[in-house]
């Protein structure tokens, strides 16, 4: 098993994959920018580790939300409710309209701010 954990590294260092985390909201709308132009066909170069950083971020949020629901099922539900269905190019698409519409906020850390996006599309009812 280290043997495969050490040759994972080798490659991933040989290759120099480091898709960067976005650490606050600017970060996050140019991250989450290349990845929706390129979701919809609107990028001929897109840049593949913004694209990675996004959608890698998005998603785990995404779990997280999901994984907190199921630990902490309560009769009135508060917080994010996001919809059966809802898929994470989807939420990067609400994430980027609310970081589009709220550039005064885009300094803060991106996860407060994903946290309101998504808070402002899918409250809890």
């Amino acid at each position: 098993m280290n043997k495969y954990k050490i040759l994972l590294i080798s490659i991933l260092t040989a290759y120099g994959v480091q898709a960067q985390a976005a650490k606050t909201g600017n970060d996050l709308y140019k991250q989450c920018s290349a990845a929706e132009s390129y979701f919809s066909n609107n990028s001929n170069s897109p840049n593949q580790l913004d694209i990675i950083g996004c959608v890698a971020l998005v998603d785990g949020f995404k779990h997280g939300i999901m994984v907190s629901h199921a630990l902490y099922k309560q009769e009135e539900a508060k917080g994010i409710c996001l919809p059966d269905g809802a898929n994470t190019f989807q939420l990067v698409s609400v994430i980027n309209k609310w970081l589009r519409d709220n550039p005064q906020d885009r300094h803060l850390e991106a996860y407060l701010l994903m946290m309101s996006a998504l808070y402002a599309a899918y409250p809890c009812q």
